[in-house]
């Protein structure tokens, strides 16, 4: 055979082996599957400066075979959940796993209004994504009950739970309201997100009660748990009877949290606990001695203030879910 022809020969043979070379490059790209975090703050991962939160640890779970993204939102209520699907159909299409934390601020949102209008102050006003402003701002009220000698802050907070007083009636009518916005919109939502995605893994987080904590630390603060309680458990019921149907599964958040075993270091590491935050604890962290500008103290009152799950809590859900897997 001539020069020139084994030449020719060569050549083909480099074509064919580069033929067959790019389909088998194209298949392993791909390969890569989808994971998608939906949701509010807590999905988002608030307040877990370790790990980013349990969607990113169930991120790093799942490893280099998946491409995650995270839609969440601090914020967000079922309603702006359906705005997130509706923009993201073609990811949500492709999607393989797709976990969800939704509807902690249909009861959250009424909550914080409530403790804010105690002193006063307007949370709307306050556009900080972590909520910054308006805990320092409560903080500086607080302290200043503490020192006029006369309504005490334990007293304000009684007026959430006395129906006699307008404070509990406006906060009985707001959670109620939620719950109630939630319970129509969730089968919508889901039913959405399973035609949209019916073969993709979905895992959804049930609401805990940020609220034990309070009412470890005192009794006075039991019938403020109990009242969030009723409507948090209604939102829950809603969650399970439709993941059978509507092709998701349930994460119990509710249940592991609410294991008080776990809240036994709280007195001396606070955010050992699932969740930090803790009314009376706050209460006192802000008395004559509090100092604005010490960073210390602050963050100590922000995190007796913050109803997500600590690092430890979004340790809890990520293992939970691991199971699920």
């Amino acid at each position: 055979m001539s020069e020139k022809w084994m030449k020719k020969l060569a050549l083909l043979v480099a074509i064919i082996m580069a033929v067959m070379v790019l389909p088998a490059a194209s298949v392993s790209a791909e390969a890569k599957k989808d994971y998608v975090a939906l949701g509010d703050s807590i999905s988002y991962g608030y307040t877990d400066p370790v790990h980013g939160g349990y969607a990113d640890l169930y991120a790093d779970y799942l490893g280099d075979d998946y491409i995650y993204t995270n839609l969440s939102n601090p914020g967000d209520t079922t309603l702006d959940l359906q705005k997130v699907i509706r923009l993201n159909r073609t990811l949500i299409q492709r999607a393989d796993v797709i976990t969800i934390s939704i509807g902690s601020n249909h009861l959250l949102g009424p909550c914080i209004s409530a403790l804010a209008g105690l002193y006063g102050l307007d949370a709307a006003a306050y556009q900080d994504p972590d909520g910054t402003g308006l805990i320092a701002a409560l903080a500086l009220a607080i302290q200043a009950d503490r020192a006029d000698g006369g309504v005490t802050p334990e007293q304000r907070m009684a007026l959430l739970t006395d129906l006699s007083k307008p404070e509990a009636q406006n906060l009985t009518a707001s959670l109620a309201a939620g719950t109630l916005l939630f319970t129509l919109q969730w089968p919508a939502l889901m039913s959405q997100l399973h035609l949209l995605a019916p073969n993709a893994e979905i895992y959804v987080n049930n609401l805990y009660n940020p609220l034990l904590s309070s009412k470890i630390s005192s009794k006075a603060f039991e019938p403020l748990f109990n009242l969030l309680n009723v409507y948090m458990k209604t939102i829950n019921l809603q969650i399970s009877r439709y993941s059978s149907r509507l092709g998701y599964q349930m994460v119990d958040v509710c249940q592991i949290f609410a294991d008080p075993a776990k809240y036994a270091g709280m007195a001396y590491d606070p955010l050992s606990a699932p969740v930090a935050f803790n009314i009376p604890a706050a209460l006192a962290i802000a008395g004559p001695s509090y100092n604005p500008y010490d960073p210390n103290q602050f963050a100590m009152f922000f995190f007796a203030c913050d109803p997500h799950p600590t690092t430890a809590g979004h340790t809890l859900i990520f293992e939970k879910l691991k199971l699920l897997n």
